[in-house]
């Protein structure tokens, strides 16, 4: 499953890198593709959600380990 940054497009690679999207669509294939938000991306939206409707919740993402 091909994960895509819903914001800037980037693409999230096997070792959890954030890559421009042309980097993997040239070699990917027909692969599954879902979306998602890349750390940068997900700093700009929590600032412009906060500055919206207040604090935000912290949201854990299941794909990254932590530690």
């Amino acid at each position: 499953l091909l994960l895509v940054c819903a914001w800037c497009l980037s693409v999230r690679d096997v070792d959890g890198s954030w890559l421009p999207l042309g980097h993997l669509v040239h070699g990917a294939g027909s692969l599954p593709m879902t979306h998602g938000a890349c750390p940068p991306c997900l700093v700009t939206l929590r600032e412009s959600l906060r500055l919206e409707l207040g604090p935000v919740r912290e949201v854990v993402d299941p794909d990254v380990s932590e530690g």
